[in-house]
């Protein structure tokens, strides 16, 4: 992963049968967990990467130099404004 250039510094963490292993140089790599080895995407993040990703139900947090981003479905909840004004 990482052509071998590229350090580890943060833990591997596992969500929804996949192994997610975060790159020093920002990348994400996303593993099928099995006996044989196959990354099933790569995705940069534009920043250094050294925090181990947080999982929370089907959302992953991924803190990078300068932002945090969460990634996972959208889920879309109602709001209940009583009578429908703004107050």
């Amino acid at each position: 992963m990482g052509g071998g250039v590229q350090g580890f510094t943060a833990s591997p963490v596992a969500s929804e049968g996949k192994l997610y292993f975060t790159g020093e140089e920002g990348s994400i790599f996303v593993v099928k967990p099995g006996p044989e080895f196959s990354v099933l995407a790569t995705n940069q993040m534009g920043e250094v990467c050294m925090a181990t990703p947080a999982i929370s139900g089907s959302t992953l947090f991924f803190r990078t130099q300068g932002h945090v981003v969460a990634v996972g479905q959208k889920e879309h909840q109602a709001l209940n404004l009583g009578s429908g004004k703004l107050r």
